[in-house]
């Protein structure tokens, strides 16, 4: 299944619209305004909160929790390189691998491939496609992304 992501631009906090291959929109991603630590919000089109990332502030590593249906299943830690970031999700034990700087990787587990994900070039917001090979794993390949994503612009 192919997800698109769309990061809303001159919004005062986090915004994005995610859509399914056909174009329909299928969740929608929300910041906290004025939060100390950075929380991002999945919710589906009626506005039921499906997910979300929670930034863990005290930390040496940026790091963020996986918070599905109001439970944590994982964490996203950013380890020390000398080269290239690396990363990795502790409780899905899902692996990261390619070029994170330039929004091309994939994540998989030991057995089988979870999820593909690449920037597209030349457009005029940031947009993201998603190759995820399990709808079971949807909504935590997203939430994945999405922390990724903040780690990586935010460096």
């Amino acid at each position: 299944m192919q997800l698109s992501m769309k990061e809303h631009k001159f919004t005062i906090r986090d915004k994005f619209t995610v859509q399914d291959a056909t174009g329909n929109d299928k969740y929608q991603v929300v910041g906290e305004l004025l939060s100390a630590a950075k929380t991002l919000h999945i919710k589906d089109m009626n506005g039921n909160e499906v997910a979300s990332i929670q930034e863990k502030i005290i930390s040496f590593k940026p790091k963020f929790y996986l918070v599905i249906n109001g439970e944590r299943v994982g964490e996203i830690v950013k380890d020390m390189s000398l080269f290239k970031p690396k990363y990795h999700i502790s409780g899905l034990d899902w692996n990261i691998k390619g070029d994170i700087s330039e929004h091309k990787y994939s994540i998989s587990s030991d057995k089988k491939m979870i999820v593909t994900v690449k920037k597209k070039r030349f457009a005029l917001t940031g947009t993201y496609v998603f190759d995820i090979e399990d709808e079971s794993n949807e909504i935590p390949a997203l939430a994945a992304v999405l922390a990724i994503n903040y780690i990586v612009s935010n460096s």
